[in-house]
């Protein structure tokens, strides 16, 4: 049986390698979308950091882990949109034809 250190543990260093594996994403993409994928998975890495520090405190925990998916769903739906938006102008999800196009 994994004791809650142990798992606690286990969980940051997972979390830590989803922040790792989201920033290298974030900066080695020229895509649009692989860009937004990233920043979602460097997102979750903080938000399952958050919450395992958290955890000790209870409802405080609960609490702030339905105010963070509420906070990145709306992140989501905005960032779509914009993307969208972005290639209906452009045609394009590369980060250098948008830089071009001067938007």
């Amino acid at each position: 049986m994994v004791s809650e250190i142990g798992l606690a543990q286990t969980v940051l260093a997972v979390s830590a390698v989803l922040i790792a594996l989201g920033g290298y994403g974030m900066t080695a993409s020229r895509n649009l979308l692989r860009q937004l994928i990233s920043a979602e998975v460097l997102f979750n890495g903080i938000f399952l950091a958050v919450l395992v520090i958290m955890s000790p405190i209870g409802a405080y925990a609960t609490a702030l882990g339905i105010i963070l998916v509420t906070v990145v769903t709306g992140e989501i739906l905005v960032a779509m949109a914009v993307v969208a938006g972005l290639y209906r102008r452009v045609r394009s999800f590369e980060s250098d034809a948008i830089e071009e196009e001067g938007v």
